[in-house]
């Protein structure tokens, strides 16, 4: 993640990929890259923060792409390791095509802060 100039926002590049079979058992992939802007509170080395953004989902199917925009929201902690490095715990949701489809995301992840 990036800090911004005020030490409460942060810009946080991701990426997700996953997989799911259809009714019909066929196999579909999905890759989720993303971009949100995160509100944070607290001070060093525990920070809560909630998040907002877009990004895409791009479902393969076959030799077969399709291609939709996402909304997405997100809430968590950071734990800083050290200067650079933390542990992170975070719910995310997406929702693509208009809220047509919904995706929900327990995620752990170990990051590197980048100034």
């Amino acid at each position: 993640f990036v800090p911004l100039g005020r030490r409460h926002w942060t810009i946080e590049a991701s990426s997700g990929y996953g997989w799911f079979r259809t009714d019909s058992g066929q196999r579909r992939h999905v890759f989720l890259p993303d971009l949100q802007i995160q509100l944070h509170s607290g001070t060093d080395p525990v920070q809560a923060y909630v998040g907002g953004g877009g990004g895409l989902g791009i479902v393969h199917v076959d030799s077969n792409y399709t291609t939709n925009a996402a909304l997405t929201a997100s809430g968590g902690v950071r734990l800083r390791l050290t200067n650079r490095w933390g542990f992170a715990g975070e719910l995310r949701l997406r929702s693509f095509d208009l809220f047509q489809g919904t995706t929900k995301e327990l995620t752990f992840a170990l990051f590197q802060r980048l100034d």
